[in-house]
């Protein structure tokens, strides 16, 4: 590892901005496959309540939530999502549907 990239390193695994490309194992692709980091809003595209949108917006920088769900992250062939990095990710992981 660079450590000049070290700063941003760690601010991707305690802040959630979005947008890290990975390459992590697919369950619907059955292979591994590019993923995207999305927010947490984008996780929930049907929440219309302003109180939702707020509470979403926050914990992508509450380190707290990113350590312990992880960050969610999209395949770009199936749009299935799942998050990864977190304590309980791989628990979490068995309750998501598709994106």
């Amino acid at each position: 590892m660079d450590i000049g990239h070290l700063p941003k390193n760690i601010l991707d695994k305690i802040c959630n901005l979005g947008g890290t490309e990975k390459q992590l194992r697919c369950k619907e692709c059955k292979k591994i496959t590019k993923q995207v980091s999305i927010t947490y809003g984008e996780m929930f595209p049907d929440d219309d309540s302003i109180p939702g949108h707020i509470l979403l917006a926050v914990n992508n920088y509450n380190p707290g939530v990113t350590l312990t769900l992880g960050i969610p992250f999209v395949c770009t062939e199936c749009g299935k999502m799942k998050l990864d990095g977190g304590l309980i990710s791989t628990v979490m992981n068995k309750h998501t549907r598709a994106y």
